[in-house]
């Protein structure tokens, strides 16, 4: 089975519908950042649409040591298509960046970027798991953008989705 996606140069790449954006997102993997634990565990990213402002909220949280942190951050779409945000953390992280989903299947995946200085990426999941050609596909579409897809380490989840 092929993905379907669209390299996003400009406002090209998969329309987003940022309804269906909204909920939780698990992070099935990620490329190693200062920004998140080494050792972080169920890791999971919720968003909500502001439609009145039309902007996302994002809420961050991971597990460190059975210790839960979290981090509030805005995601504001600067393209039609939606799958380009420019997204802040502050305080936590008093710096904007842009945020652009590669590839996208709503409800099943999101392989989401970051970064102008530094390449960040996450594949985000709808539930803890994401079939094995999917991944490696997703891996090949980072490496097609310039983005270090051999380096994305796999998110441990202890706690069981609902």
């Amino acid at each position: 089975m092929g993905l379907s996606f669209s390299f996003c140069y400009e406002d090209d790449g998969p329309h987003v519908d940022l309804e269906g954006y909204q909920g939780v997102w698990y992070e099935f993997a990620r490329t190693p950042n200062w920004f998140e634990s080494a050792y972080a565990t169920d890791v999971t990213a919720s968003y909500r649409l502001d439609a009145r402002f039309r902007r996302l909220t994002i809420v961050n949280r991971q597990l460190v040591n059975g210790n839960v942190i979290s981090a509030t951050g805005m995601g504001i779409p600067i393209n039609e298509h939606n799958n380009r945000l420019l997204v802040t953390f502050t305080p936590h992280l008093p710096v904007t960046s842009e945020y652009r989903i590669l590839a996208y299947e709503e409800g099943v995946y999101s392989l989401v970027v970051s970064g102008t200085w530094s390449k960040h990426a996450w594949v985000l999941t709808r539930d803890q798991s994401l079939d094995p050609d999917t991944f490696e596909e997703l891996k090949g579409v980072l490496i097609a953008h310039g983005y270090p897809g051999d380096d994305l380490q796999l998110t441990t989840h202890t706690l069981r989705s609902c």
